[in-house]
């Protein structure tokens, strides 16, 4: 999935590089496409123990991922903020995303690190009651 690919990516392609490192495998993470429907294929090259040990690192990645942006929950939400209106979400001190937790009953949680690598995006997470997520 598009918003996750990041998470096995890293900034700068650190997290690949380390579960490179650390697996013995090779990984190759394929382009977004138009005919791809926003999946983006994962390759995995080398010794058969080294990419059995990759997918399962990069499986608990996106497990861990899933988790702390809602996408396992069906009360959960996904949403990519641009940089420009981040601010104006969170508002000056907090108070809009204060603001808004409270009409909604929800818990909405802006990602601090790009969801694009480049800084252009971010992740907000919104979890809670089916009411409260919807967007």
């Amino acid at each position: 999935e598009e918003e996750l690919v990041g998470k096995i990516i890293g900034r700068g392609g650190e997290v690949v590089k380390q579960l490179q490192k650390d697996s013995g495998a090779r990984i190759d993470i394929s382009k977004t496409s138009a005919d791809t429907n926003g999946k983006r294929t994962v390759y995995l090259s080398g010794a058969k123990a080294c990419v059995d040990k990759a997918k399962a690192m990069i499986d608990d990645t996106l497990n861990k991922a899933r988790e702390l942006t809602g996408t396992a929950n069906p009360n959960a939400c996904v949403i990519k903020v641009t940089a420009e209106l981040v601010g104006i979400l969170i508002g000056k001190n907090g108070e809009t995303i204060k603001d808004l937790k409270k009409e909604s009953g929800a818990r909405i949680d802006i990602s601090k690190e790009s969801a694009t690598g480049d800084g252009e995006e971010r992740l907000g997470h919104i979890t809670g009651p089916p009411q409260g997520v919807e967007v």
